[in-house]
């Protein structure tokens, strides 16, 4: 048995308990459809900020566990959890499927976020305003000019020798026009208030450096270069700071976080593809009846309380008889034509006594008598007549005779002798007269209980059953309190103590929610059926109590399993509360403790149509009558005690076998019945497992040499070497060296066309596909597998296009039969074969 992980985000509003009710429905649902896997999903709702793991209602007892819901010990926390609980209730984060759709469209990932980050401004690496200022004024206040002049000052100033040769006559002439006048020179400073340049350059030069010191500031070209890499101080106000930059990564996800969130992703992407589109919904709804319609219908409930066609074709015709009768009958005019009862009373007087009548002959008595007068004095009788009667006497005294010589010869005769001799002379007898004492079923402590009804003869074309009870260890009478039905064949049942000797109605019966967990003294039942006739087998409720039936002519096999208790008495109505649909004949057999399937007394229908079966002290006499206790009784047969036989495990069973290409595990694989008959019936995706859960992928598909019905494969543990067209196996190829497996089918039905060969069946079909599909066109599947190795489990699809499908599969091994798998309505579901949780009965008492 494995175990597998689902992981859930739950993005409802729902409370947290409705939330925990659909993850144990999600995981019971994958537990039904596999069952060779134990489920547990991971949950996390994000409106409640909380995780929490949900399990299937099989794994309650492997973990130990109260409930479906396991408690906070066995949950670790996760980073994501952490996370989300610190964020506020105004910060909630809401994950909805269309967000979460759209973050994967636009390919949101650590990636870009980083790139958006490096494109800013690290604020560490950045100057405040405020730093840049406190900067710029440390470098004014430590350099003191007063006394001194720019040298941009000094630039705008002629020399000496500059002013001289303007004032040379010589020149004035060509320069007067180059020269100032007057009021411009009025207008500048005398040579006595301005320094020199030499002047100024001594100055210069006097001035002490040793005490400025500008080792710890930047050159404009420096700044300049350092400034390219900073941000604007425009733009300082509109980025964030490093703190507003932490908290808004606090809640973003991670890298790692965001790798679970895809892989829900692709949950919810299968989930929406079991979803009925628009489309679909539409063409549905053409086939429904308007709501408005309803309330004029009667509901199944009252029509079940109705006579049908054929319970009111007799009254019909009873009716109609009465009416043919009606006019022989006198009217109330000609009734007053006859005497009254004192003229009767008169008219009696003369008659005989009717004490006296009875000792008289009538007619018919006399007219078997001759008249006297008719008697002939002497009788004749011919010789033929005479030579008849020796005769007939001569064969009475042989008889005789025979009879006297066979009792006298049986006196002391053995019983195997008298069923010789009775076979002898045509008359049978059972071959051996056995009677087994009561066996005591012990109760093993949170053992599963199965009670199987297999019907053999029913009434009315129909299987019912209803007022199902049992009794606990106490003598407390449990039953009906909820169900809910998982399918047509699958119905999970609540039975509670009730303190009436009475079953409840169809109205005082609830619906079981998915979560729901035991009550004191609570049982919970799993009831489901199979059948291997024509026409889906459905349930049905009516009024008068949980009824449930078979329809049609299928003779189904009803299975209560009781979980984790043992009734002490088990009793049902094989019937329909009014004595409808009753079951006349059916065998009944036990699954517990050293049993195994084992049969026990069968039922025949009683006068109250109750099947009642005590739980502790099981009669073991099958196929016993009243006929057959007589039989036992006159011979004194004495009961001696029921040894349940040996069970060994399908590992066990084959232990022994040396199997290989050349002596291969011969496995059969046959329909049984049609379900429905589309051309034929169609399987597709066959599988094989090894070693429990070890599943094998076709490396090699071939048609043998000059054969149309004999394909071989070779196959391989890993998936990426499997393939889905016709390959040939290489020549000479060494399989073994490879670690890989041979198997040979052997087509025995028929194959509808080339387009649906057989030789294709372990490839890969999709939903609603037929390309590698195996369809008959016309019978039932029918193939033999030989393998170099022991099979753990074949699975398969029947038609995932819609052909037809049987109503159940069964498997074999040398005549042996392994397995039965019933049909349980599905279109793309896998029927399962599970070798390993076979258990196979030996009796060393026998």
């Amino acid at each position: 048995m494995g175990t597998k992980k689902l992981t859930v985000i739950a993005t409802s509003d729902s409370s947290l308990e409705s939330i925990q009710n659909s993850a144990i429905s999600v995981a019971n649902q994958k537990r039904r459809q596999d069952r060779s896997n134990n489920y547990i999903c991971d949950v996390f709702s994000v409106k409640h900020k909380t995780q929490f793991y949900a399990v299937d209602d099989d794994f309650i007892s492997i973990i130990n566990s109260d409930g479906n819901v396991l408690k906070n010990d066995y949950i670790t926390s996760t980073k994501l959890g952490e996370e989300l609980a610190k964020i506020s209730s105004s910060d909630t984060l809401t994950l909805d499927e269309d967000r979460v759709n759209e973050l994967i469209d636009n390919k949101v990932t650590t990636l870009d976020l980083d790139n958006k980050f490096n494109s800013k401004a690290n604020v560490d690496d950045v100057y405040t305003k405020s730093e840049v200022d406190e900067k710029v004024a440390t470098i004014s206040n430590n350099i003191n000019l007063d006394g001194y002049v720019r040298e941009e000052s000094l630039a705008n100033l002629a020399t000496k020798d500059e002013v001289n040769a303007k004032l040379d006559s010589s020149t004035y002439t060509t320069d007067k026009a180059t020269f100032a006048t007057k009021a411009q020179i009025n207008g500048k400073a005398n040579k006595d208030e301005v320094y020199s340049k030499t002047e100024i350059d001594a100055m210069v030069e006097a001035i002490p450096t040793t005490d400025i010191d500008l080792s710890e500031y930047a050159t404009t070209e420096q700044l300049n270069l350092a400034l390219l890499d900073k941000a604007d101080t425009v733009m300082i106000d509109s980025l964030a700071t490093k703190e507003e930059v932490n908290e808004e990564i606090a809640k973003l996800a991670t890298k790692d976080e965001i790798t679970p969130i895809s892989e829900k992703i692709i949950v919810i992407e299968e989930s929406i593809e079991g979803l009925a589109t628009k489309e679909d919904v539409t063409n549905s709804l053409a086939t429904k009846v308007d709501s408005s319609v309803i309330p004029t219908l009667a509901t199944k409930d009252e029509i079940a309380g109705l006579a049908n066609q054929d319970e009111l074709t007799p009254i019909n015709n009873k009716l109609a008889e009465i009416e043919t009768l009606v006019p022989n009958f006198a009217t109330k005019d000609e009734i007053a034509e006859f005497v009254n009862m004192d003229t009767v009373r008169l008219e009696l007087e003369s008659k005989a006594d009717v004490s006296v009548i009875d000792t008289l002959a009538t007619k018919v008595e006399l007219g078997s008598y001759a008249l006297k007068s008719e008697v002939p004095t002497r009788v004749t009788v011919d010789d033929e007549q005479i030579a008849r009667a020796v005769n007939e006497n001569s064969k009475i005294q042989e008889l005789s005779s025979t009879v006297a010589n066979l009792s006298s010869n049986l006196q002391g005769a053995t019983y195997p002798q008298l069923v010789a001799t009775f076979n002898y002379l045509g008359y049978s007898l059972p071959t051996t007269l056995a009677l087994y004492d009561t066996y005591v079923l012990d109760t093993i402590s949170g053992e599963d209980t199965t009670l199987t009804i297999s019907v053999l003869e029913h009434t009315s074309g129909y299987s019912g059953l209803c007022n199902l009870a049992v009794y606990n260890d106490n003598d407390e009478r449990l039953v009906i309190k909820s169900y809910i039905q998982y399918s047509e064949k699958v119905a999970r049942i609540i039975l509670a103590p009730t303190e009436a000797d009475i079953n409840p109605t169809i109205s005082e019966v609830t619906q079981t929610p998915q979560d729901y967990q035991l009550g004191d003294k609570e049982v919970e039942v799993e009831l489901n059926f199979s059948n291997a006739d024509s026409g889906t087998p459905s349930w049905y409720s009516t009024l008068s109590g949980a009824q449930y039936c078979s329809d049609g002519a299928s003779l189904p096999v009803f299975n209560f399993t009781f979980k984790r208790f043992k009734p002490k008495r088990f009793e049902i109505k094989a019937s329909y509360n009014d004595g409808r649909y009753a079951i006349v004949k059916a065998n009944i057999a036990i699954t517990h403790g050293a049993l195994y399937n084992e049969p026990i007394a069968p039922y025949n229908k009683s006068s109250n149509n109750m099947l009642v079966v005590d739980m502790v002290n099981l009669d073991m006499n099958v196929n016993i009558d009243d006929k057959y206790r007589e039989l036992v009784t006159a011979w004194n047969v004495v009961p001696k005690p029921f040894t349940p036989p040996r069970l060994i495990s399908f590992n066990e069973f084959t232990s022994s076998l040396n199997v290989s290409k050349d002596s291969p595990f011969v496995l059969t694989l046959k329909a049984t019945k049609f379900h429905t008959n589309s051309y034929g019936v169609g399987i597709s995706n066959v599988e094989f497992f090894i070693n429990g859960n070890e599943r094998l992928y076709p490396k090699y598909a071939q048609l043998m040499s000059g054969s149309n019905d004999m394909a071989e494969f070779i196959l391989t543990k890993d998936e990426s070497q499997k393939v889905n067209v016709m390959t040939p196996i290489p020549s000479e190829y060494d399989y073994k060296a490879n670690n890989e497996y041979y198997v040979k089918a052997k087509r025995i039905s028929a194959e509808y066309s080339s387009s649906y060969t057989f030789s294709e069946m372990l490839f890969y079909t999709a939903p609603g596909g037929y390309d590698n599909e195996y369809l008959t066109g016309s019978g039932l599947v029918e193939i033999e597998f030989y393998c170099d190795f022991i099979p753990s489990k074949l699975q398969f699809i029947q038609s995932p296009y819609g052909h037809g499908k049987a109503a159940s599969y069964e498997t074999y091994h040398n005549g042996t039969k392994l397995t039965e798998v019933a049909y349980m309505g599905g279109t793309y579901d896998y029927e399962i074969h599970d070798f390993e949780g076979i258990k196979f009965k030996v009796y060393d008492n026998l």
